[in-house]
């Protein structure tokens, strides 16, 4: 399994980019929002959590369909099923390189996005705790999006249409626990429903995703 995840690493690390492509779509939706905001420190202090959340998951909502399409494209995961790994073992693999090369930039820039959005120190650590919490279960509902859809390319509108029902209570703890960050810090219970939400994530994302890859290599 960690050869797997290194190999995924590197493969990412020599496309080219390809790899960015999410942060940069990160970055630009971040900077149309402050222009649209006009630059006002009282409405991007306010919205700033929102739009980093969204961005984020329109970010990460692009890289589900390249999951493992392209594998099951050229016959790698074949290959790696026949060479004795699991279907399950190839999911989690994927699982941990999906948290690593998509959401893992994103998480190192939310300081510099708060900065730029004008947050406030405890917004900025509460945004960053919150997504932390949370990248467990965007990255399980990715891959098994990822591996429902893999037969049909990048899945286009299908992939979202699969993945955004699952993820909408992810965004909506995630916002709700920027603000509760500033009240209540870390004990705050919906920090609590982001870890419970991960957990359910990954028991029901990643066991689905497996038998989805399984289906896909019959």
């Amino acid at each position: 399994m960690g050869a797997l995840i290194k190999r995924d690493i590197l493969l990412a690390w020599r496309s080219g980019g390809a790899w960015l492509l999410g942060v940069i779509f990160f970055l630009m939706f971040i900077t149309f929002c402050v222009i649209a905001a006009g630059g006002e420190a009282p409405q991007l202090d306010a919205y700033g959590p929102a739009y980093i959340w969204l961005a984020l998951l329109f970010a990460t909502l692009l890289s589900f369909g390249a999951i493992f399409s392209d594998d099951l494209s050229d016959g790698t995961l074949e290959q790696l099923v026949l060479s004795g790994l699991t279907s399950f073992s190839v999911t989690v693999a994927k699982w941990i390189a999906f948290m690593i090369l998509t959401i893992g930039p994103v998480f190192i820039l939310l300081p510099v996005v708060g900065v730029m959005l004008g947050l406030s120190v405890p917004r900025i650590s509460g945004q960053a705790l919150s997504v932390l919490l949370a990248t467990p279960a965007l990255a399980a509902y990715g891959v098994m999006a990822g591996a429902l859809m893999a037969r049909r390319g990048k899945g286009g509108f299908l992939i979202i249409l699969v993945s955004a029902p699952f993820l909408i209570p992810v965004l909506i703890f995630g916002l709700a626990a920027v603000d509760s960050y500033t009240r209540f810090g870390i004990s705050a219970y919906e920090f609590r429903a982001l870890g419970g939400l991960s957990l359910i994530a990954m028991a029901i994302g990643l066991p689905a995703a497996s038998a989805a890859l399984t289906a896909n290599l019959e």
